[in-house]
């Protein structure tokens, strides 16, 4: 997915919530992302390969902001025995969701959970080999992003992974307006609708990478690092420690 790509305003929560309870809105984001799966496509396959797992692992993994399940049905493919839990607030995104996955039948399960404020469930049933998310978690505070972030640590297995594919902060306002700029005459290329104010009340929360890096650092990851990045999107994580 490229920083045009998670312009989709991801399957997030908090202040933006309420759109995505709106059919006719999910509808339409379904379709849009629907037609850029290609450009997402090398994104998704590099976080696959990030897990340095053999293909018939049993792995369990856990997407955060998992509208659809365009993210989970990659891992799904990529690792036939693996099985995922899909956490997302919008009930009418977890119906085209549960509509998508039909054929991975028992190998995964929605659950229902706003983490607006950086906190999981319970009920996760953890621990998991990779913890996965896409432009959904761009938007919260600094104190939520960070308790997320060790809340996610938590729930890894030793040596798992968390792989985060989101939007950035760029550094200074003369990148801010050379991305911007880029990123306008792609959407005008793609005829893309206009953002709606919400969603650009909703990015101007975005935080740098080298915070987020710092904060996994914090949260107890090791080899934290960017392993992709163009504009303003970056995919980016670390993983838990092979000891406690």
């Amino acid at each position: 997915m490229t920083e045009a790509a998670t312009h989709q305003h991801g399957h997030d929560h908090g202040d933006t919530g309420q759109h995505w309870r709106e059919p006719a809105r999910v509808r339409d984001f379904v379709a849009r992302m629907d037609a850029r799966a290609q450009e997402r496509a090398p994104q998704f396959e590099l976080m696959t390969q990030l897990l340095g797992r053999d293909a018939d692992a049993p792995l369990r993994i856990l997407d955060l902001g998992a509208g659809y399940g365009a993210e989970a049905t990659v891992f799904l493919n990529a690792f036939p025995n693996a099985s995922a839990v899909l956490v997302d607030g919008s009930e009418e995104m977890m119906r085209v969701g549960a509509e998508r996955l039909a054929r991975f039948d028992r190998r995964y399960r929605y659950v229902a959970w706003d983490f607006g404020e950086g906190v999981l469930p319970d009920d996760l049933g953890g621990p998991f080999d990779a913890v996965i998310s896409s432009a959904a978690i761009h938007h919260l505070p600094e104190p939520a992003l960070k308790r997320l972030y060790r809340q996610v640590r938590e729930v890894l297995a030793p040596g798992g992974a968390f792989l985060n594919l989101d939007l950035v902060a760029p550094l200074d306002e003369f990148l801010e307006a050379r991305y911007r700029d880029i990123m306008q005459g792609e959407e005008t290329v793609r005829d893309d609708p206009p953002p709606s104010p919400e969603v650009r009340r909703h990015h101007s929360h975005l935080e740098p990478l080298d915070r987020h890096l710092a904060w996994l650092r914090e949260a107890g990851f090791e080899h934290v690092d960017c392993f992709w990045k163009r504009l303003a999107g970056a995919l980016f994580g670390g993983y838990r420690p092979d000891t406690p």
